[in-house]
């Protein structure tokens, strides 16, 4: 899944992070905010929770669209994470963060 990712943001015009790690996405974030964030693995209570404190304390990252694939602990995330089960959810979540982005 992660290279099929990779294949269709190759040719986008934002910045687009593929992590499969909590640590992986901070450390992303911290090199350079993207304006996509897409975690592709399931991941313990500690680390989610983790990951939305310092989106919280950090106003800037904050404007990051988050998309979360698989099965997680969908409670512990903002409202406004898209949580999707497939490739093609995800195609089309995009979609809309690409309208919303470049309307």
């Amino acid at each position: 899944m992660r290279r099929e990712y990779l294949q269709f943001v190759e040719s986008l015009s934002c910045e687009v992070k593929v992590c499969s790690t909590i640590e992986e996405a901070l450390v992303q974030c911290v090199v350079s905010l993207p304006n996509i964030l897409i975690l592709d693995d399931s991941f313990s209570v500690y680390e989610v929770s983790v990951l939305v404190r310092v989106f919280q304390e950090k106003k800037d990252w904050q404007t990051v669209s988050m998309f979360v694939v698989g099965n997680v602990e969908k409670h512990l995330f903002p409202k406004e994470t898209v949580f999707v089960q497939s490739i093609h959810e995800l195609v089309n979540s995009l979609k809309d963060v690409f309208d919303t982005l470049y309307s």
